[in-house]
């Protein structure tokens, strides 16, 4: 007799070679999972205003958790540009919820893990005028907070009590 509960009851899938933490033959492969991450954050950057050239992307591939790769957005600012610059390091939080909300949309969310992304200037954006420029900015930030009480940071102090490398 066919019960209710009989009839919507799964049939247990018998393991296969490729049930380990193994890609199998017809799962994407790693590049063509890093590449669409990268597609996925140039239209986040794209939505955000942010140029692309100001930023690589590099999608790293960190290991495999529950059986399924785990992918790390490696971001780096190799070009300072104000406007793309600012919206990349002051907002990274809504870059990343951004981000993740495409992953989640997107087929790779069933392929992979989505593991964030981090950012890292490269040595000529340390180097050039961007530093300055963004203390300038951020301590014009502090001071202009609503409610905020006038404090002193490494942004604020005048020139002759910072400390220059």
């Amino acid at each position: 007799m066919l019960t209710v509960r009989k009839l919507f009851q799964r049939e247990p899938v018998p393991a296969t070679e490729h049930d380990s933490t193994q890609l199998g033959p017809q799962d994407p492969t790693i590049a063509e999972l890093q590449e669409e991450y990268r597609a996925i954050l140039l239209e986040v950057f794209r939505k955000a205003g942010i140029d692309a050239s100001c930023v690589e992307v590099d999608a790293r591939h960190m290991g495999t958790v529950k059986g399924r790769p785990l992918f790390q957005c490696m971001l780096r600012l190799v070009r300072w540009e104000r406007q793309s610059g600012l919206r990349l390091l002051v907002g990274l939080l809504h870059l990343e919820r951004a981000a993740r909300r495409q992953v989640a949309g997107s087929w790779v969310a069933e392929a992979s893990h989505f593991g964030g992304l981090w950012l890292h200037p490269t040595t000529a954006v340390l180097d050039g005028g961007a530093v300055k420029e963004l203390g300038l900015l951020l301590a014009g930030l502090e001071q202009g907070a609503p409610g905020a009480a006038l404090a002193e940071s490494m942004w604020s102090l005048p020139p002759e009590l910072r400390e220059e490398r």
